[in-house]
């Protein structure tokens, strides 16, 4: 709660001594904390938290940590934690994209999306939808954009 309203650290109760105070972390402790450092401009943190971690549950721990990496710009951690889990999920995938195309590593993101051919199709359009709105927009690339609006 206090990560969500942005009380990392304050004068008064703070996400971080909440944290702290409670022995027994498990893996919703351990991921609310690095997300609400993520969110809250503490990207550093957040990572140095996730290599801090013990025994958690890393599925929901992975969406925060490329969500950490999202917001800091951490392109080569983020390609490091992605390629790390043994299974990745729709939504690891989904942020790792976005992740790529906000660095403009518009080819990476396009044969990332070509790995998830076992997706849903909505799961598809999705990241194909986030890979179309930065092609032309931000990098100019018509020919990505036309393979990727033929693909949707």
């Amino acid at each position: 709660m206090y990560a969500k309203c942005g009380c990392i650290e304050t004068d008064r109760h703070t996400a971080l001594e909440v944290f702290y105070e409670t022995g027994d972390r498990d893996a919703a402790s351990w991921t609310s904390l690095i997300y609400g450092l993520a969110v809250n401009g503490m990207s550093r943190r957040a990572m140095d938290l996730y290599y801090k971690m013990e025994r958690v549950d890393v599925r929901s721990t992975f969406v925060s940590l490329l969500t950490a990496c999202n917001h800091g710009g951490f392109v080569g951690e983020g390609r490091r934690v992605f390629y790390s889990m043994i299974q990745p999920k729709t939504e690891h995938y989904s942020c790792m994209i976005d992740l790529l195309c906000r660095a403009g590593c518009l080819d990476e993101a396009e044969e990332l999306i070509d790995k998830m051919s076992d997706e849903s199709g909505g799961a598809l359009v999705h990241v194909y939808c986030s890979l179309l709105s930065a092609t032309p927009r931000n990098y100019g690339n018509v020919e990505l954009s036309e393979r990727v609006a033929e693909k949707l």
